[in-house]
């Protein structure tokens, strides 16, 4: 099962003075240890009962059910982490007859799949839809922010850059000292973003633009460290199985039902470039132009000791973002107050993200709060 979701059960603890609003939840989530260990067992035991088709529909609404809660939770910490396609293809599964074959239940109730049916190639389409709209939304939103300046300048570079300083690593190869390399891999990752709808639903290249997407991805984490490893495990969605072909006149409500909504709420948030949704979202853009800076929060205590500094990871990152009030809400002082014990005092700080510049001091640094 994935990592993501066996973490997320620890932001439960998260006390409520630094939790951060996610659009799309409609009202104040309940929030404790006790409801994700819960909720973590349900999906475990969902999981598990799907896996091997045992009472599969209501196995996997469980899962389901259980994940849109913990990894809901999970996105309260200011850091949107964009796991949102387990709870997505768990539904999709839940309204689906995916136990029809390889299960108990085929085996207890003599089932045998051997007619085309709808009800197979509709939940396949929608899975293939709506990872299309991971990609493609990313590569509007670039172009529509930075225009081509995202791909012939050096923000490439200092996206990487960025990503390095917030896992505090460098690659053993120093892909940022070949700028024209790096401008062609912006211009295919643009162009592959765009035009990935249009290649998946071509079923004699579909097979190689998955391959295509899983290099891409490969290529991703090997240079900026963003593995999206439970994504990888769900292009088997792209393999053409048997039986997509449909008699008009069969039914799948469900199916289209489920599939329906999820598309057109990943769609809606995908236009309006929201990335700290759910359970929609916006997929990671990386829009704006980054530079050689990135901003982050220093704390001193009343002695002028450092009690909160530079992160060390990507996680640390995001909640200093949060409380700084860079991720779509204010800077809100009783959330800096709530973090830290009294006499601190608390600095917007920019760290230089050239490698080389590794283990230096911020090189500019504001008051903010003193408490």
């Amino acid at each position: 099962m994935s990592g993501e979701v066996h973490g997320a059960w620890r932001a439960g603890a998260l006390p409520p003075a630094v939790r951060v609003p996610v659009r799309g939840m409609l009202f104040d989530w309940p929030v404790s240890i006790a409801l994700t260990k819960t909720a973590f067992a349900l999906v475990l035991l969902g999981a598990m009962g799907g896996l091997v088709g045992l009472k599969t529909r209501w196995s996997l609404t469980a899962a389901a059910l259980g994940a849109f809660y913990l990894l809901g939770v999970a996105q309260l910490s200011g850091n949107v982490v964009h796991d949102h396609h387990l709870v997505w293809f768990l539904a999709l599964l839940a309204a689906s007859p995916c136990g029809d074959a390889l299960s108990l239940d085929a085996r207890d109730r003599g089932l045998a799949v051997t007619e085309p049916s709808a009800r197979y190639g509709v939940p396949i389409f929608f899975a293939r839809a709506l990872i299309a709209a991971i990609f493609f939304f990313p590569g509007v939103w670039k172009l529509r922010e930075s225009g081509l300046a995202w791909i012939f300048s050096d923000n490439l570079r200092n996206q990487m850059w960025w990503k390095w300083a917030q896992y505090d690593w460098v690659p053993a190869i120093r892909i940022d000292h070949y700028p024209r390399l790096i401008r062609g891999l912006a211009l295919f990752a643009v162009a592959f973003e765009l035009t990935f709808p249009a290649l998946i639903f071509i079923p004699r290249i579909r097979k190689y633009v998955a391959l295509a997407a899983l290099l891409f991805h490969a290529g991703i984490e090997a240079t900026m460290r963003i593995p999206f490893s439970s994504l990888w495990l769900c292009y088997v969605v792209f393999v053409d199985w048997r039986g997509h072909v449909a008699p008009a006149r069969e039914r799948v409500r469900p199916e289209w039902s489920v599939g329906a909504v999820l598309l057109l709420g990943n769609v809606w948030f995908g236009a309006m470039g929201w990335m700290n949704g759910w359970p929609f979202a916006c997929y990671p853009t990386f829009q704006w132009r980054a530079g050689e800076r990135m901003p982050g929060l220093l704390v001193e205590d009343a002695t002028g000791r450092t009690i909160v500094g530079r992160p060390r990871t990507q996680n640390e990152w995001g909640v200093q973002w949060s409380l700084l009030g860079l991720r779509g809400h204010p800077l809100e002082p009783a959330r800096l107050r709530a973090a830290v014990p009294r006499g601190a005092r608390f600095y917007r700080v920019w760290w230089s993200v050239n490698p080389d510049d590794r283990g230096r001091g911020p090189v500019q640094r504001e008051l903010i709060a003193a408490f």
